[in-house]
């Protein structure tokens, strides 16, 4: 079978129910009926998430209440994924909030 890739979840879901292939997946989300979801040992998927906003943007004033909401928004996938909530309690946590939502200096960085 030739070499197959793709950024479509379903996709690739429909890829590995049908011909028993394997895809790393982040731990986010259910599992497809016919797929198992398997812990990988360590770390080996990484995905940054780094809000952006004008500081002149009407929502530069509540960026620390967005952070905030998108943290709790976060742990609620965490908990609704028994793979991934087993990870978060095992050390994941350490790894994945490694520092606060970041606030530009007054000159934007």
């Amino acid at each position: 079978m030739p070499a197959h890739f793709g950024s479509e979840a379903h996709v690739a879901l429909t890829l590995i129910r049908e011909s028993r292939a394997v895809c790393p997946l982040y731990p986010v989300g259910g599992t497809s009926p016919g797929v198992a979801r398997l812990p990988i040992r360590g770390n080996p998927l990484v995905r940054d998430v780094v809000p952006a906003w004008r500081l002149d943007a009407p929502v530069a004033q509540d960026v620390d209440d967005l952070c905030e909401q998108v943290a709790a928004g976060y742990l609620k996938l965490v908990e609704e994924s028994e793979v991934y909530a087993r990870w978060w309690r095992e050390g994941g946590e350490a790894f994945a909030l490694p520092s606060p939502c970041p606030v530009p200096d007054r000159l934007g960085r």
